[in-house]
């Protein structure tokens, strides 16, 4: 959203200092981080596998480093990096809280966040990293609060992706 439109937006609304802030940032960040470009739409248009091959040139690094995928096949690698989300968080917002219910796995493609124990910093994340890969193996609770530091740009990967992206892979490998 340019920010002519952004201002006349929080004009027209009136909407109040703090939240204003909030929103210029998120706006000049996200804007920052994409030059206005919006890859997703992007994609849409290319074929089927000019869209895998972005993705997998963009995404598919980062994918492989989590321990959990390490040994999983190339076919299962990227039909992962097809299902990945961008998600902007500008600094001070939490990106997870302690006890909440784990539904996504996060990647940090820009920035840096903490990881929180009862307020204490007991991690720091920065681009490359990811977090949350527990909600996508088990029923728990998230065990710690994530704070963004600094604005951050991240990939999610919510559990019905993984879920689903597991349905399709189990069904397309031959028995043993």
């Amino acid at each position: 959203m340019p920010t002519s439109v952004c201002s006349e937006f929080i004009r027209f609304h009136k909407l109040p200092e703090q939240l204003t802030h909030k929103i210029r940032n998120y706006v000049e960040f996200a804007f920052s981080v994409t030059k206005g470009i919006n890859v997703d739409s992007i994609a849409e248009q290319l074929p089927k596998h000019l869209q895998l091959e972005m993705h997998l040139h963009l995404n598919r690094k980062m994918v492989e480093q989590v321990r959990i995928f390490a040994g999983c096949p190339r076919a299962f690698i990227r039909a992962l990096v097809v299902k990945l989300q961008p998600n902007i968080c500008v600094t001070g917002d939490y990106v997870v809280c302690s006890g909440e219910k784990g539904n996504r796995m996060y990647f940090i493609r820009r920035g840096v966040a903490e990881v929180m124990i009862a307020e204490r910093v007991i991690n720091t994340l920065r681009e490359g990293d990811y977090f949350g890969e527990i909600a996508l193996l088990s029923n728990q609770r998230r065990s710690a609060d994530v704070r963004a530091v600094t604005d951050c740009m991240l990939l999610t990967l919510s559990l019905a992706d993984f879920e689903a992206v597991l349905e399709v892979c189990k069904r397309s490998s031959p028995p043993l």
